[in-house]
């Protein structure tokens, strides 16, 4: 899942590209082609987007909408996705990470599966944890992110 805690507004979303693999929804990917998108071949931060999911809900869906719903998470080969690109000063909240893995002030990278992880020394991040205990709506627990300026992990 991926939710904006504080964002830029107005702000271009490339709703364009296909998924060339089976994703969730807040996992990161690059752009393979100017219409594809995949998981990186390497762990990496530079160029990176985080897809997520536009669905429009109808019929008895609209009586009671879940917080979260798989079919709104689940994102299928082949299926259009909506690109956010992180943009500094940007806050927002992102379940795709192995919580036991980092810490408060640590800074992230997408993995190969999409999912963030620990940038590695000599790494470089603009992605900042900021905290690793943040619960959206209060039970759904995740990272909350800053994109920030660019830092070489030392």
């Amino acid at each position: 899942m991926f939710k904006y805690l504080q964002n830029v507004t107005n702000a271009p979303a490339n709703a364009m590209c296909v998924a060339e693999s089976k994703m969730t929804q807040g996992m990161g990917v690059v752009k393979t082609t100017d219409t594809t998108v995949d998981f990186p071949d390497a762990a990496t931060a530079n160029d990176v987007y985080f897809v997520i999911k536009g669905v429009v809900h109808t019929g008895d869906e609209m009586i009671e909408i879940p917080e979260y719903d798989v079919k709104s998470e689940t994102i299928n080969e082949g299926e259009h996705v909506v690109l956010i690109k992180p943009r500094v000063g940007e806050r927002f909240f992102d379940n795709q990470i192995d919580l036991s893995t980092v810490a408060e002030g640590d800074y992230v990278v997408v993995g190969i599966d999409g999912k963030l992880v620990k940038a590695s020394t000599g790494a470089s991040s603009n992605l900042q944890i900021k905290d690793v205990n943040y619960k959206d709506c209060g039970k759904y627990k995740g990272v909350k992110v800053e994109v920030v300026d660019w830092k070489t992990v030392s």
